[in-house]
């Protein structure tokens, strides 16, 4: 019982120190050294001690420059050739039952209805359907099956030992063009 308290001390603690933070140091990528990002050093040669940088010229110039390729080592050339060969093979969708992870409901094209009742688009990834009759997996190893809780396509590798809901072993596909 005591720790509780605690706990949302230090989670009121957590809250307000991301105030304090500058929202422009939260957001775009890190970048190394010299960049502006939210993984620049904040300066010096520091020793990783508390409170010190542990290298980088510090944050707020811009990002780095852009580094020449060294042609002796890589020489670009504008030539090659590119192609689309071999089959694809389409995914099917739930139109109906229950959506990924139990969060909704699909509908008609794979139609995903959110627990709040958002619809989204066709074709919707949390309605993409799976096998779950003990057929064997695409890779005809296996079985797939439901897991305890109910989530679809629980491949058993070929030792039946159980891996996770959702495997792409158990996709229900289309036809191979």
């Amino acid at each position: 019982m005591p720790r509780f308290p605690l706990a949302a001390a230090l989670l009121a603690a957590l809250a307000l120190a991301a105030c304090s933070k500058d929202p422009s140091s939260l957001v775009g990528p890190s970048s190394a050294s010299g960049g502006s990002g939210a993984g620049a050093g904040s300066g010096g040669s520091g020793t990783g001690g508390a409170g010190t940088g542990t290298g980088g010229s510090g944050g707020g110039g811009a990002n780095p420059a852009i580094q020449p390729i060294d042609t002796t080592v890589f020489a670009p050339s504008g030539t090659g050739t590119a192609a689309n060969t071999g089959g694809t093979t389409s995914l099917s969708f739930a139109t109906s039952g229950t959506a990924l992870l139990g969060n909704g409901t699909c509908g008609a094209n794979g139609v995903w209805t959110d627990s709040l009742g958002n619809v989204s688009g066709s074709n919707n990834p949390n309605c993409i359907a799976y096998n779950s009759d003990g057929r064997p997996g695409n890779n005809h190893k296996g079985q797939c099956v439901t897991s305890s809780k109910g989530y679809p396509g629980l491949w058993l590798n070929p030792q039946l030992h159980p891996t996770q809901p959702y495997q792409t072993n158990c996709l229900v596909l289309g036809t191979t063009t």
